[in-house]
């Protein structure tokens, strides 16, 4: 060969892929590697958890709609009384205990009702109809005799409640008791208050009626006046 002729230089050696990979690919490779293993087993368990929700969430749902259809048909006590029971995670199994209540008091059972009233705010204190259940409960106590329970507990509810719908109860509620206590003059002011107080309440009616029922009582009760003497024979 020439000493003149051209040296062939060899190519450079092609750069490993290692070399190609950015910066941050290499990094999150390297956390892989050291923490794939605990981050698998945390998007697992995450997986799990959300499987789980929906099945609760589904099972919600299917025992709503059970509770809903045997309400619907429950009309005997012991119906309502299976429903509350069975059903007392349900919007269904409060109701069922609320419509128990009611049903023994108008029939007459009013110690059973005292106690479903007094069950419903012991195990559903928070639910919407929790003041409802107060009333009723006041009333079976009235029914009772335990007239200053009640009494105490009307005047208390209208306190607490000055703005609910069942609010005109507690107040004739009140009126009653005073008047179940011989205090008629205190019980006329409370009938008179609220017809001052609500002209254009539906309830206004009903307390004109009471207030009239209030005086034929305490007339009925008020000691008859004294006979004048007769007078002297001529």
């Amino acid at each position: 060969m020439s000493e003149n002729a051209p040296t062939v230089k060899s190519a450079p050696a092609a750069p490993s892929g290692a070399e190609h990979e950015p910066a941050e690919w290499r990094e999150l490779l390297r956390l892989w590697r050291e923490h794939g293993r605990a981050v698998a087993v945390v998007l697992v368990l995450i997986l799990a958890a959300l499987v789980y929700l929906q099945w609760r969430a589904a099972e919600r749902r299917r025992a709503a709609a059970e509770g809903a259809a045997a309400l619907a048909a429950a009309e005997r006590p012991e119906q309502l009384e299976a429903v509350a029971r069975d059903y007392t995670r349900t919007p269904s199994g409060p109701l069922a205990l609320l419509m128990l209540a009611s049903r023994q008091y108008q029939s007459g059972a009013f110690e059973a009702a005292l106690t479903r009233y007094e069950e419903f705010l012991r195990t559903h204190s928070k639910h919407a109809m929790a003041a409802a259940a107060e009333l009723g409960r006041l009333h079976a106590l009235e029914a009772l005799g335990r007239n200053e329970e009640a009494l105490n507990g009307f005047i208390a509810f209208a306190d607490a409640h000055p703005d609910h719908y069942l609010a005109p109860q507690a107040v004739f509620g009140r009126a009653r008791g005073l008047a179940r206590a011989g205090r008629y003059d205190e019980a006329r002011v409370v009938y008179e208050d609220f017809i001052a107080a609500h002209p254009d309440s539906g309830w206004r009616t009903a307390a004109e009626s009471a207030l009239a029922d209030l005086e034929r009582a305490r007339r009925a009760t008020a000691p008859a006046a004294p006979m004048a003497p007769a007078a002297p024979a001529p």
